[in-house]
């Protein structure tokens, strides 16, 4: 069935399609049937051609050896690193080792990560060194020639491990020369710890130690002491570590980090010429996008400007993300070669951790890794970094566990690598001339060969096999070979024949009874060309058999061959010709594989033969069947069609192209038919060579075919001669037949036969339902040929089309074109460079077109401007592998796409057998979600939306139904419909009508005698209320006629339009026989009311006489239609309806009443624009009512736009626009509000009710620069903030029927932000019992919490378990309170790993205590410091903290569980000697608080972080913390938070803010920032103090990384420095006043960053709100002015309903 589609589809797209789509559409659509064939990787770049001739001494060729063939290494490099040690030390030195010093010879970093130290036995040497010998060929010591390492342990052990490995034939790398980091391997000396570095000392140190010939690179080259190694990572890591490029520059050694990189190349470079030098860099594959990818590129081919000369791009391949694919690893690879560079990938391994990889997913992405590095052309090698647990730096070595069991997930390695990668042979036996050809092309590496002759093996090792080896095997000591029956000197006589008749059986050229050698021509079969280059070869046969001998030659510059002796007996010719370059190109097109399918189909693929006009078609050549043949299964079949058009494209796994050659004298012809014998079904001739009888047969002339060349368009070389003229007249009276065996017709005769037709379309002749054409325009692109697939009316009454110019897959450019509405030209542009392009719909929206469809096989969305057609916005998304958005809707949210991925068909533009999915956009097209709609539909075609749902509509997997979706406003599928008949039906249209009546279009084959286009009504439940099949419009013979419907609309008279192209396509199957035909093609219009019954149907023609078809078509104001026509250029064809002049004025009958709300500043106008054309302005200058002077019809559509507003109002139109049916219309309704300018408060605007007496006038410098600033990085928070902080919902508002509350008032007020604006609680001032004297009492405190708005809490010092004596009662009165008004509360803190920060004494009581609960503790007879416990005491001391304040504060939201310990480690450490290390513990302490507390989330708390005051972005200190987290969750830790301390001493720049949040986002963790304040004592200013405030709240607020902010100091208080200056880090004064950053506060979250409006729902109860995200109430004000309140929550949601 799955053939027979894809024969379906292609016949469709090649027999229904004028000549426009003959080359762009039809034979693409041939490779549908492609799903049918396994896609294989193309290896042909890793393999080469083997051939093996085997001899003895005497050079006589052994033809009775059996050869076995096996593979031991890989030309592409298979790499590992190993331990130095465990490779190098002998038994004897191993054995007297200690077992520190055997465990030393492990990786000691599994120690540093926690993991307990091996101690290997001499058998894991053994076993070790036996995996690295059998399965790689390329190594890379580990760390012995790292600075520090080489510098302490000397060159020893290296130069063993090297000279070992160079006699095991590995490769090996240096690694690595620079590793520029502020840590190992630099020397401690030239580490930033060190108090003062002198940069001379370390320049010319590491320029001695690593760069200069006294170095390690001269050391280890030829003229160096130690063993040659010539592949050198140089610099390791350089993007993430540029310590020593800063402190250089700093020291003005070199004058950027660039500068210094380069160098170091270029010194390495001149010590060693003769090396390969590599940069290698992690986080490139391991990445969540290609960012990375990008910028490792960049800054490589930064170096490379540079001067550095790099030959290699080193890729470290750590993973730890499952979702990174083999498709986004080969996108990256491409990326990274796009420098020129050889790419190696690096250091692979995978983290198993709890929180990091599955062993399921080990084994994937080790699979997808694997072959991307394989298949990529660009990769020359592949490097685990280690391949046993015990010897792997983190436990996980890719191939064996801890007992040298082969693990799960190291399958690929073997099943690929070991086993499907590796060539081997057995027991293969050579031809008689000795010589084996090996059957396919064998993988590039080093071979074995085992030859056995008589019982007797001889072994042939180490050859490397690569470029077309020919290898000869010479067996010495082979005993003399009897004589046989053979024939040795291949000329037909055995030898012992030749023995009796006196002959020598060693010379070809003795014989009894030789005649005249075997000669001939070969020619080409259409055009009659001589070839030359033709290898014939003469082989003799006995029995039918080959009989051994032969002899080769071939055709000279005249096609002649002809042999050097004659043969007696039966021989047979083995003919064939190299392909050339030109043969390699477009001689075989898609032309050829169309005329193969029709072939395949019984139909003549040969018209007008001589280019003058319709001569009678010439029959089918015998030759022509054999081209087409190309699997030669002796039957042409849509099969040989499909791998005709992948030889025309060149694809991987097109079958070779090759010629064959027939015997001129072959008989094809039946004397009884007087035709040709052959027929698709039988193509049966001398395939397996030419047999001849000498002397009988000494003339054999052949004939060439190239195999796909099915319409003989192979050209010549230039000044080749052609066969004489009359030859095949001559020929064909000797031996019968016709010359039109060879392209050559009998005679020429008959006359052109006239079918043309009228166009049925006269617009004199219309009837009163027909339309009436009004205009037509056609405008071209750029390249030869231009289509267009979707036409827009747009609201200004012009028209936009939307296509290509070019054709896929040769190269094609995204085609929009606006006319206005005369079809004058408004502007025309193109987008992308010429390739895989797709221009497939565009909408409008307010403020400009947006375009969809395929950039580079990408899904695009092209915002546009209207005016300009200039390019706003581009929006690339990869949805998975070849993918396109068809259609695009604008929803509340954003948009929402559908179209496909995954292509098959690549180069389909109408179906490209993929997976339908639905795509979800914001409203700058920024992806949010994907929608798998691949169960239901292979194509996504169309979407609409009705009411509360959305519909899509396509075709479903085969191309054989259409298929229709709904969809609810969650986007949930409501039901899906499959619609067709038995056989194929294609949708392309879908439109709906205001009744909710769904119609869809397209074209059927099911029931019909042909494709007929088939129409589809179905209602809101999915039932198909009427279908309707039309066609053939002219009348012509059914069977050769092809009506394809493109599109569908609803006309503003309610009927349905269908637009369709109508084609006779009798050439493309028989002669018509002069009744009624043609071959042009028309645009095809139907019209059926909303019952299915026709009203009209009729055709338009090309005014020049070529072919149009309708491809588009959009419903116009002016009732009438703009139709897209195809006619190799963009066609705007405008209809107007029946009987109907544009100049007409419309009776004056109905009128459009409104009102004006709110407040306006000074005067504006409202523009009325009727059918797109604007009719009146209307000024307003006060709220109130207002009509417009226009008198309309009824079906005149409206809109009422806006003029420019100035800088203090803002105004928005409710039921903006509508129809006109016999009502009046009084719903429209202007909204409009004062808006300060910029800069400017405003005392009436800027008072928050909540707080009274409170104004925001204090900080109007800074109002102005948040509302005016245009500063870059508040651009792009005010972007990040609408895209992560807001939203938008579709509000429908029901009353308690259900039934929609149309145009009623309604308040959307935010009551509580999403975002987390949290507050720290002083508990004993809540609790009234602070000593500070100018603290306010508890009441004050409390209102004034409120007032300000905090949606989260924290305590300040209640929850720390050292100060429980002191604070308890308060923290209990302030968390009952805080959860009392419903307000979340964090835990802060579990464990502070400081000594000073726990409790100084441990009392006996609390001694028991802790006893009680652990046994283990030991309970002392006086107190005693925490500090002075032992170890394993201490943890239990801990332990104990962790779950009395757990038990103790339940149910919080979140906790601190280890505060500050980067800073305050010490108590980490202490417990060294129980549980390793201090990370260890810390682990330990997170895991027993996510036990106790599973529902609250755990932080990790650290200060000077995102507040550090250094100059640079990212210092070590960040760099150390990001590590300590990545260590910690490797480890276990169930760390779910990090909270950043957020105290500023100084200002730090708004970007610096930015990029340190964004540094430590790709750890996928929530960031809160607590303890957030600006410092009084060291930021003196107040005005300086709110900038920095306000900057820093609105970079935190802007990241959507960051979930909650925590201010620390409400009040004032007291407090002084230790120089007694204030502290002054307050938000109010003693009196419940704010000053200007409790103002500022209060500004940004109950104004700025707020959402209050008060609107009105419009006549279907909707609304459209964008707003900051969080939890609303709604009142719904009745016409009496009583409301109703209605809470709902505003988050993503497309639609939201509200029941009153």
């Amino acid at each position: 069935m799955q053939g027979l589609t894809g024969f379906i589809i292609i016949v469709e797209r090649i027999f229904t399609e004028s000549s426009r789509k003959v080359f762009f559409l039809m034979w693409l659509t041939a490779l549908t049937s492609s799903f049918c064939l396994p896609v294989l990787a193309d290896l042909s770049h890793r393999k080469t051609k083997l051939e093996v001739v085997i001899k003895d001494q005497a050079g006589q060729p052994l033809p009775d050896a059996l050869i076995t063939v096996k593979m031991k290494k890989h030309a592409f490099r298979f790499g590992t690193q190993i331990r130095d040690h465990l490779v190098a030390i002998s038994e004897e030195e191993f054995q007297v080792l200690s077992t520190r010093e055997k465990q030393a010879l492990m990786d000691p970093a599994t120690e540093e990560l926690g993991l307990a130290a091996h101690t290997p036995s001499w058998q894991d040497a053994e076993r070790y060194r036996k995996v690295l010998w059998d399965n790689f060929n390329h190594a890379i010591p580990t760390n012995g020639m790292q600075w520090i390492q080489y510098n302490n342990r000397g060159p020893e052990i290296v130069d063993k491990v090297v000279n070992l490995l160079k006699a095991k034939q590995f490769t090996v790398k240096g690694h690595s020369v620079v590793w520029p980091r502020d840590r190992w391997p630099t020397p401690d000396q030239f580490r930033s710890s060190v108090n003062q570095i002198n940069p001379s000392i370390f320049y010319y140190q590491l320029l001695s130690d690593r760069l200069e010939d006294s170095g390690i690179l001269g050391r280890f080259s030829d003229l160096g002491v130690g063993p040659t190694i010539t592949d050198w990572d140089v610099l390791n890591e350089p993007m993430n570590n540029s310590y020593y490029a800063d402190v250089f520059v700093d020291a003005g050694f070199y004058s950027s980090n660039t500068e210094t990189f380069a160098d170091f190349f270029k010194r390495a470079k001149g010590v060693r010429p003769d090396a390969t030098l590599s940069i290698n860099e992690y986080g490139i594959l391991n990445a969540p996008n290609d960012n990375n990818a990008r910028a490792y590129r960049d800054f490589t081919a930064d170096l490379l400007a540079a001067g550095a000369p790099i030959d290699v791009i080193g890729v470290q391949a750590h993973m730890s993300r499952s979702n990174v694919d083999k498709a986004s690893m080969l996108r990256r690879i491409n990326i990274l070669a796009e420098t020129g560079l050889d790419i190696e990938i690096t250091e692979f391994d995978t983290r198993d951790d709890s929180s990091q990889l599955t062993p399921a997913q080990q084994k994937q992405i080790f699979r997808d890794l694997l072959e991307a590095a394989f298949e990529s052309k660009s990769v020359i090698g592949f490097s685990m970094w280690g391949f046993w647990d015990r010897g792997h730096w983190r436990g996980n070595g890719p191939l064996f566990d801890a007992n040298w069991e082969v693990k799960d997930e190291a399958s690929p390695w073997f099943e690929l690598v070991r086993d499907e990668w590796m060539t081997s042979y057995s027991n293969v036996v050579p031809d008689e001339q000795g010589r084996w050809v090996a059957a396919e092309q064998v993988f590039k590496g080093v071979y074995d060969f085992s030859v056995t002759v008589d019982g007797v093996t001889t072994e042939f090792t180490d050859y490397t096999i690569e470029n077309d080896t020919e290898l000869e095997l010479v067996i010495e000591n082979v005993a003399a070979q009897p004589m046989r029956d053979s024939d040795s000197d291949g000329d037909g006589i055995s030898d012992a024949q030749e023995v009796l008749d006196g002959t020598d059986p060693l010379d070809k050229h003795s014989c009894v009874d030789c005649s005249q050698p075997v000669s001939g021509i070969a020619y080409h079969w259409h055009n009659h060309a001589l070839l030359s280059s033709v290898n014939v070869s003469l082989i003799g046969l006995a029995d039918g058999a080959e009989s051994g001998f032969s002899e080769a030659t071939m055709s000279d510059s005249l096609g002649g061959y002809t042999f050097s002796q004659s043969y007696s007996g039966s021989n047979s010719l083995a003919v064939s010709k190299d392909i050339t370059s030109d043969e390699s190109g477009s001689v075989i097109s898609s032309a050829d594989a169309l005329a193969a399918l029709k072939i395949a189909v019984g139909i003549n693929p040969n018209t007008d033969p001589d280019g003058e006009g319709p001569l009678e078609v010439l029959p089918v050549s015998p030759y022509q069947y054999i081209a087409a043949d190309i699997n030669m299964d002796g039957r042409v079949t849509s099969a040989d069609a499909l791998a005709i058009l992948k030889m025309a494209v060149n694809l991987g796994t097109a079958e070779p192209r090759r010629w064959v050659f027939v015997a001129e004298d072959y008989d094809f012809w039946d004397n009884e038919s007087e035709s040709f014998q052959m027929a698709q079904s039988d193509v049966s001739w001398d395939s397996d060579g030419v047999v001849l009888n000498d002397p009988e047969n000494s003339v054999k002339n052949l004939v060439g075919v190239l195999m796909g060349d099915v319409n003989g368009n192979w050209n010549a070389p230039e000044g080749s001669e052609t066969v004489a003229e009359g030859y095949f007249s001559d020929l064909v009276a000797s031996q019968g037949g016709s010359t039109e065996q060879w392209g050559l017709r009998e005679s020429t005769n008959s006359s052109p036969n006239d079918s043309s037709l009228s166009d049925n379309a006269d617009p004199n002749e219309t009837s009163s339902t027909q339309m009436t054409k009004h205009w037509f325009q056609d405008y071209s692109g750029s390249q030869e040929e231009s289509h267009g697939h979707f036409i827009l009316a747009t609201s200004d009454g012009g028209f936009v089309q939307v296509g290509e110019t070019g054709f896929i897959p040769l190269g094609a450019k995204i085609l929009v074109i606006k006319v206005d509405n005369s079809g004058a030209l408004l502007w025309r542009k193109e987008f992308g460079d010429l390739g895989h392009n797709l221009g497939n719909s565009v909408i409008e929206t307010g403020e400009a077109y947006w375009v969809v469809g395929s950039k580079d096989q990408d899904s695009v969305l092209l915002k546009l401007d209207k005016d300009s057609g200039d390019l706003l916005i581009e929006r690339t998304v990869d949805l998975g592998g070849s993918d396109a958005i068809e259609a695009l809707i604008r929803t509340s949210e954003g948009f929402i796409g559908v179209g496909y991925r995954y292509a098959v068909d690549t180069d389909n533009t109408f179906f490209t057998e993929g997976e339908g999915v639905m795509v979800f956009f914001d409203h700058q097209g920024n992806k949010l979600s994907e929608k798998d709609i691949s169960n239901y539909l292979a194509h996504g075609y169309r979407v609409q939306q009705f009411n509360n749902s959305y519909y899509v509509a396509g075709l479903t997997q085969d191309a054989q139904d259409y298929a229709l979706l709904k969809f609810d406003t969650e986007n949930q599928l409501v039901w899906s419909k499959v619609i067709g008949g038995a056989d194929s039906d294609h949708n392309f249209g879908m439109d709906i009508s205001d009744d909710g009546s769904i119609y869809l279009s397209g074209h059927t084959l099911s029931g019909v005698e042909n494709w007929d286009t088939y129409t589809v009504k179905v209602d809101q439940s999915g039932e198909v209320l009427w279908e309707k099949k039309l066609g053939n419009p002219r009348e012509f013979d059914a069977r050769y006629v092809h009506d394809e419907a493109w599109d569908v609309v609803v006309g503003k008279n309610g009927n349905v339009f269908v637009i369709a192209g109508t084609g006779d396509e009798y050439q493309s199957y028989s002669s018509c026989n002069n009744q009624g035909c043609s071959d042009q093609w028309l645009a095809y219009l139907i019209q059926l009311d909303k019952d299915g019954n026709l009203v009209s149907q009729q055709t338009f023609s090309a005014p020049n006489g070529g072919d149009w078809a309708g491809e588009a078509i959009a419903a116009v104001a002016d009732g009438g239609l703009m139709i897209g026509i195809d006619n190799g250029q963009f066609g705007f064809l405008k209809l107007l309806p029946p009987k109907e002049n544009p100049d007409t004025i419309p009776k004056p009958t109905l009128v459009l009443y409104g009102q004006l709300k709110g407040k306006v500043t000074e005067p504006f106008s409202l523009y009325l624009s009727v059918d797109g054309v604007v009719a009146e302005q209307l000024p307003v200058d006060r709220p109130g009512e207002f009509n417009f002077s226009y008198e309309f019809q009824n079906g005149d559509q409206y809109s009422v736009d806006l003029s420019e507003l100035d800088a203090n109002t803002n105004c928005e139109i409710i039921n903006k626009q509508g129809f006109f049916s016999d009502i009046i219309v009084t719903d429209l309704t202007v909204y409009c509000i004062e808006t300060p300018p910029c800069g400017s408060t405003g005392a009436d605007t800027a008072e928050p009710a909540d707080l009274s007496g409170t104004n925001l006038t204090g900080i109007a410098d800074l109002v102005e620069s948040i509302q005016c600033s245009d500063e870059s990085w508040r651009q792009q928070a005010r972007q990040r903030i609408a895209s992560y902080r807001m939203s938008s919902s579709d509000i429908l508002v029901l009353d308690e029927d259900g039934v929609p509350q149309k145009n009623l008032e309604i308040n959307f007020r935010l009551v509580n932000h999403d975002f987390g604006f949290g507050g720290q609680v002083e508990s004993k001032l809540l609790a009234g019992n602070s000593t500070d004297p100018v603290h306010p009492s508890p009441d004050l405190y409390k209102k004034t919490y409120v007032d300000f708005g905090f949606n989260r809490a924290g305590l300040i010092n209640g929850h720390k378990y050292k100060l429980r004596r002191f604070l308890t009662s308060e923290a209990e009165e302030a968390t009952d309170w805080l959860r009392a008004n419903d307000i979340p509360l964090r835990g802060h803190t579990l464990v502070w790993p400081d000594f000073n920060n726990m409790e100084p004494l441990i009392s006996v009581s609390d001694q028991t205590l802790i006893s009680q609960y652990n046994s283990d503790f030991i309970v002392l007879e006086s107190d005693i410091a925490p500090s002075n416990l032992a170890p394993d005491q201490l943890l239990i001391y801990i332990d104990y903290i962790i779950n009395f304040q757990i038990e103790k504060w339940p149910n919080l939201t979140e906790w601190d569980v280890v505060n500050e310990p980067m800073h305050k480690g010490e108590l980490s450490t202490s417990v060294n000697a129980v549980l390793e290390d201090g990370i260890t513990a810390e682990v330990s302490w997170f895991q027993r608080a996510e036990s106790l507390e599973p529902n609250a989330k755990m932080f990790i708390n650290e200060y000077q972080m995102i507040s550090n005051s250094r100059n640079r972005t990212i210092p070590t200190d960040l760099s150390d913390f990001k590590a300590r987290i990545n260590t910690l969750l490797a480890r276990g830790a169930p760390i779910e938070g990090i909270g950043f301390q957020s105290r500023f001493f100084s200002d730090v720049p708004p970007q610096r803010i930015i990029d340190r949040l964004e540094y430590f986002s790709d750890l996928g963790l929530p960031i809160v920032g607590t303890e957030f304040e600006i410092k009084g004592e060291t930021v003196t200013e107040e005005d300086v103090r709110v900038i920095m405030m306000e900057r820093a709240l609105t970079q935190y607020f802007s990241h959507p990384s960051v979930t909650s902010i925590y201010i620390y100091t409400l009040f004032e208080n007291s407090k002084v420095s230790s120089s007694d200056v204030p502290l002054e880090r307050h938000m109010v004064d003693r009196f419940g006043i704010p000053n200007s950053r409790g103002r500022l506060w209060l500004f940004l979250t109950k104004q700025h960053w707020n959402t209050d409006i008060t609107t009105q729902l419009d006549r279907h109860g909707r609304y459209n709100l964008t707003g900051f995200k969080g939890e609303y109430e709604a009142r719904v004000f009745s016409e009496e002015g009583n409301y109703e309140t209605i809470r709902f929550y505003l988050d993503d949601q497309t639609q939201i309903t509200l029941a009153r």
